[in-house]
């Protein structure tokens, strides 16, 4: 009996290694896998920031040209109501 274990033992021992050499593949192919997702997201990451950008330069000129469309509505009102009262 002892011998089956010393036998079951030194079996582990051999195998051992190679265990830990899959285990490490494993975990460098997982940690690959990873960097590649975050690369990928990063990059997402970065065109949704560009486009955030666009659209806030988008935005003021937007808001730029309706405050100056606003002004001539006042303008124009004002001589309206001149006119009226001529």
């Amino acid at each position: 009996m002892k011998k089956i274990y010393a036998a079951l033992f030194a079996l582990c021992l051999g195998m051992a290694p190679q265990l830990h050499a899959q285990d490490q593949a494993s975990y460098e192919a997982k940690l690959t896998e990873l960097q590649a997702t975050i690369e990928k997201l990063q990059g997402e990451l970065n065109a949704a920031k560009s486009n955030r950008d666009e659209l806030n330069v988008e935005l003021r000129r937007n808001e730029s040209d309706i405050a100056e469309l606003l002004k001539n509505i006042e303008r124009i009102n004002s001589e309206l109501a001149a006119q009226k009262k001529s």
